[in-house]
């Protein structure tokens, strides 16, 4: 199972229509904070994340951070369409932490 979270409805469903025509089960999250929420209650595993940088409630970084506390083994994939530089900077330190 493969955790999509992007605020952006359009982008979420094209990352799930994608993935689902390779074969890959998804579920979806418009935030980090719904998708930690999401991840409590999930009876199947989630073996993937999938989730944009900047978003609202919660952003990538920090979902990021978080789950390398509750679930290090899970891997994270991060993506944006826009960053500045400090935030890319937070996302390369979070990564090296989880190494």
């Amino acid at each position: 199972m493969i955790l999509v979270v992007d605020d952006e409805a359009a982008i979420r469903h094209t990352t799930q229509r994608t993935l689902r025509q390779h074969g890959y089960r998804t579920i979806e999250a418009a935030n980090g904070a719904e998708a930690l929420s999401r991840l409590e209650s999930r009876e199947e595993p989630v073996a993937l994340v999938v989730t944009d940088m900047l978003m609202p409630v919660m952003d990538g970084v920090a979902l990021c951070q978080r789950l390398q506390r509750l679930r290090p083994d899970l891997p994270r994939i991060v993506s944006t369409g826009t960053a500045l530089e400090h935030t890319l900077n937070d996302v390369r330190a979070s990564l090296t932490q989880a190494a």
